[in-house]
């Protein structure tokens, strides 16, 4: 079936896929058909119901980020979000890897759906936070979902509680728009922010592998990389076509 697939997208250069940790049958079906392990990530949840959130995570010095902060915003995250797919890939450079996050946030995170918090000292940005109320997901389960989507610190910035701060803002700005569950998805290697979502209340309930395959001769990666960034129903270019 994996192979049929493939021989019907004759112009895809490049395939990502993501499978459950406990199902060994798919993966030993990707190795075989010569795709590589990337990374493992991990699922994170927490109920705001069965746990509320205190009125102290009200209290930070989290703000809504300004419009003429957006540009800032993005330049961080060429700091920061080493713990990605793209990054353990060896068929892609670093400096690609980190264009392709920084494109994916650009036309994803500052769309209506998603909110913003920033943490500041003076002049300087000390860390992000992407998050949203997910409106479709709730309609399909039956309960009022969100997530926590990206998040970054600036590394001058790192153990000192800005991650923690933005995590508390953002759920507690969630409570306020009557969410009654919160979902995190992150790298299994990224153990800081795996700390701060245990910190503030997220329990790991379930973790992915990835695995991406380069088709050859077409794709040559490290040579020249570029994207279709898939971003809900509609693609848009980032920057040789892949497959999510």
């Amino acid at each position: 079936m994996l192979n049929y697939v493939m021989d019907q997208i004759p112009d895809v250069d490049f395939f990502d896929c993501r499978v459950s940790t406990a199902d060994i049958n798919a993966i030993q079906a990707l190795e075989n058909a010569g795709f590589r392990f990337v990374g493992k990530e991990v699922y994170m949840a927490r109920s705001l119901v069965q746990s509320p959130v205190p009125k102290e995570y009200g209290q930070t010095d989290c703000i809504p980020c300004p419009y003429e902060l957006q540009t800032e915003v993005l330049e961080l995250t060429k700091k920061t979000h080493f713990h990605n797919r793209y990054m353990y890939d060896p068929e892609v450079r670093h400096q690609d890897a980190v264009n392709v996050y920084r494109k994916y946030l650009a036309d994803l995170g500052f769309k209506k759906e998603f909110r913003t918090m920033i943490m500041r000292n003076g002049q300087k940005l000390l860390g992000f936070i992407f998050y949203k109320y997910n409106n479709v997901l709730s309609q399909i389960v039956g309960n009022k979902y969100a997530s926590l989507d990206f998040i970054a610190v600036n590394p001058e910035a790192q153990n000192s509680g800005v991650g923690e701060a933005l995590n508390k803002a953002a759920l507690f700005d969630l409570v306020r728009s009557s969410a009654t569950h919160v979902v995190v998805r992150t790298f299994g290697s990224n153990y800081p922010a795996i700390r701060i979502c245990q910190k503030v209340g997220f329990k790991i309930t379930s973790s992915d592998l990835h695995f991406h395959l380069w088709v050859r001769p077409r794709a040559q990666a490290k040579h020249r990389l570029q994207f279709i960034v898939f971003t809900g129903n509609r693609p848009s270019l980032a920057s040789t076509k892949f497959i999510i």
